[in-house]
């Protein structure tokens, strides 16, 4: 009985293996209230150097990258930007407080629901202490990356499985070094 169990364990660890190699999908949810655009940089080269990032490090194959922002919080030339890079924008409420974060929050919930693929990679650019509970979460089923602020407190760091700051990202994007 022990040799049917160890070769269903080994036939679970081989199609896993497998769908790794294959690539996997990652949903980027953007606080960009807190990790903003450098005023150095474009958005649509911080897009496309995130997607190159994850591409290398995590084997990404296809990524979905989501910001909850009200408009005052991205300029003009930022939105037309994101929205030319595919990057889908969930407006919020200003005077709400806290709209934007609720709103990643329930994105979160809703790939869960819809597509539980356990290979799937939640990516949380954000400074903000409130997303500390929802990757604690996620943690134990997903691989979860969380690229940092400056502001952000040692608890949210702890929680992700991968980090990287916000700071390092951008200057890697920048300068186009990215590790093979």
């Amino acid at each position: 009985m022990d040799s049917y169990i160890q070769d269903g364990i080994n036939c679970v660890k081989d199609f896993l293996l497998r769908r790794r190699k294959s690539g996997r999908s990652a949903t980027v949810l953007w606080d960009i209230e807190n990790c903003a655009v450098p005023k150095n940089m474009k958005a649509e080269d911080i897009v496309q150097g995130l997607k190159k990032y994850l591409h290398r490090q995590f084997n990404v194959n296809h990524c979905d990258i989501v910001i909850a922002s009200s408009m005052r919080n991205v300029s003009i030339d930022n939105h037309v930007q994101l929205i030319r890079s595919n990057v889908r924008i969930k407006y919020t409420d200003a005077s709400r407080r806290q709209s934007a974060d609720m709103s990643l929050i329930v994105e979160v919930m809703n790939i869960m629901l819809n597509k539980p693929d356990v290979n799937h990679l939640f990516v949380f650019i954000t400074g903000d202490r409130d997303f500390r509970d929802i990757l604690v979460s996620i943690e134990d089923t997903y691989d979860t990356l969380l690229i940092y602020s400056n502001k952000a407190v040692p608890a949210l760091k702890y929680a992700a499985r991968f980090i990287i700051s916000w700071n390092d990202l951008t200057t890697m994007i920048r300068y186009d070094r990215f590790a093979e």
